[in-house]
């Protein structure tokens, strides 16, 4: 019915496929809403590689710290220079830390050369108001 009037475009439907799966044992807790980031980066052509190999390393080391939920990263099916990165955080001041550590501004800083854009256009912030 939406896509009947209500749109001013067709809904887009994309399929992620993890590169990275996380193998901590995944526990159903009691819901806490969380500070949630959606990343779609868009890379330019022949940079594919590139990004795979810049974030293989960074992932792993990224789940360890401290006040890190999810840290998930995705190549978006039959589109293959876009890519999702899906981060959770407890909260803002571990986001914040996360931010402020060298490795993120190292990782932030090598991707200007691989982006189509800049990295600030391709975030998303999203606050849970499920209850």
């Amino acid at each position: 019915a939406l896509a009947n009037g209500d749109l001013t475009e067709p809904i887009q439907l994309n399929y992620l496929t993890e590169l990275w799966p996380d193998n901590r044992q995944q526990i159903k807790e009691t819901h806490q809403p969380l500070i949630t980031l959606i990343v779609r980066f868009r890379v330019k052509p022949g940079k594919e590689a590139a990004m795979i190999k810049s974030f293989e390393p960074f992932v792993p080391r990224v789940r360890k710290e401290a006040g890190n939920v999810d840290f998930h990263f995705h190549t978006v099916n039959d589109h293959k220079n876009e890519f999702v990165l899906y981060e959770r955080w407890e909260n803002q001041a571990a986001l914040d830390a996360h931010n402020a550590l060298a490795s993120t501004k190292t990782m932030v800083s090598q991707l200007g050369n691989i982006l189509e854009g800049p990295i600030q256009n391709m975030i998303v912030f999203a606050n849970d108001i499920s209850k």
